[in-house]
């Protein structure tokens, strides 16, 4: 049995799902479908666990395993259990990240390095006063030879709290609205840049993917902003840092 070799670590949440069906396994359509309707998160993908004898469901809210009868749920990281104790968890996020990375590369607001070493994604939120404070380290990233990516994340949420509005017509939250000032303006990087430096931006609304960043940061496991990863889904800092501390960690992971 190979899970002699792995180790559940921290304290796991375990919630029992309603019976719903004997202890006959179920497929991953059934688990899906499941987890969905006990959960407000979407299912990107069931697939087999590391661990076995339990599905792995990758969601927009992270990575959680269940049973494979559906009668039980498990919230947290699962570790090898060998030197270092990788976490297959965070892994399993970074490889998910990384292909919606791909995907969402083109709607990031992008400010290129001339000497392209590395690239990175710094989640941004215009009321965030450490996030103005990073972004006066763009120009020695750049020179760094550091294309800096920014994808919107209103700490807030996407909906108005006190108003969230209905599904066919949400009513935006104010970081939310303000972001899309900024994705919605013709020349972008200008009014970000205005942001960063104490402008003031008035709500806008247009089509967008900023929901999308917002999911792939939740993926990612971003827990409030600056937090800059590495375009494979890696965490590169979790909050403001200089541009040299950026760059040496950039290195380390890149083994450098």
């Amino acid at each position: 049995m190979t899970t002699t070799r792995i180790l559940l670590a921290g304290l796991f949440t375990a919630t029992m799902f309603t019976s719903v069906a004997s202890a006959e396994e179920l497929n991953r359509s059934q688990i899906s479908a499941k987890f969905q309707s006990l959960t407000p998160f979407e299912v990107m993908a069931v697939e087999d666990s590391p661990l076995e004898g339990l599905y792995q469901i990758v969601t927009t809210q992270g990575v959680f395993y269940a049973s494979r009868d559906g009668q039980h749920l498990i919230s947290g990281a699962l570790h090898k259990m060998e030197p270092g104790l990788p976490n297959l968890t965070s892994e399993r996020q970074a490889q998910m990240g990384a292909e919606l990375i791909r995907d969402l590369k083109g709607s990031f607001v992008t400010f290129p390095a001339d000497n392209e070493k590395h690239e990175i994604i710094v989640f941004y939120d215009t009321t965030c006063s450490f996030c103005h404070r990073m972004h006066k380290e763009l120009d020695a990233l750049n020179d760094a030879g550091v294309t800096v990516h920014y994808a919107g994340w209103p700490r807030e949420g996407l909906r108005d709290r006190r108003n969230p509005g209905s599904d066919s017509m949400p009513n935006p939250s104010q970081g939310y609205s303000e972001l899309m000032a900024i994705w919605c303006d013709e020349n972008p990087r200008e009014l970000l840049d205005a942001n960063a430096n104490g402008g003031r931006l008035r709500p806008n609304a247009c089509t967008n993917r900023i929901d999308e960043h917002y999911d792939l940061g939740h993926i990612l496991g971003v827990q409030g902003t600056p937090a800059v990863y590495d375009t494979s889904g890696n965490q590169v800092i979790g909050g403001y840092a200089s541009a040299e501390r950026v760059v040496e960690a950039l290195e380390a992971l890149n083994g450098q």
